[in-house]
């Protein structure tokens, strides 16, 4: 399983550090939140903050992983969250080579990181009859 950091956007508070949107196998998880303190490097999926029975703040994963999936997003997203933090950006997506045709960048969810076109999947804006 490979993953990528998408637009990594800096931040000082303790230890986190920046926020990012995570791809994993098709799928792109925003509002990721990167830490490091020494030399440690990590990241956290989503939360929110919510209030308990007791009126006190806590946060909620809003996605979530099993134990051992998780365990290999951090050690698959260590070193790109050190390219990250770093600025060197050329090594957080794939580069096309020089002698491939330009593809277009991908805008939303209209494309998998492997550049395949996932538009004719897309129903019209409104006409899904989701209600949500």
């Amino acid at each position: 399983m490979d993953a990528l950091i998408l637009n990594f956007k800096a931040y000082s508070s303790g230890a986190m550090i920046g926020w990012f949107e995570l791809a994993v196998s098709g799928l792109v998880i925003t509002g990721c939140k990167a830490f490091r303190k020494e030399d440690k490097v990590w990241f956290a999926m989503p939360s929110e903050k919510i209030k308990n029975a007791a009126g006190d703040a806590k946060y909620r994963d809003i996605v979530t992983a099993a134990a051992p999936v998780m365990a290999h997003l951090q050690n698959t997203v260590s070193d790109k969250l050190r390219a990250a933090i770093e600025g060197k950006a050329a090594s957080l997506a794939p580069q096309a080579s020089q002698s491939a045709p330009a593809r277009p960048k991908p805008t939303g969810c209209d494309r998998t990181p492997e550049g395949e076109d996932l538009s004719e999947y897309r129903s019209p804006s409104g006409d899904d009859g989701i209600s949500f």
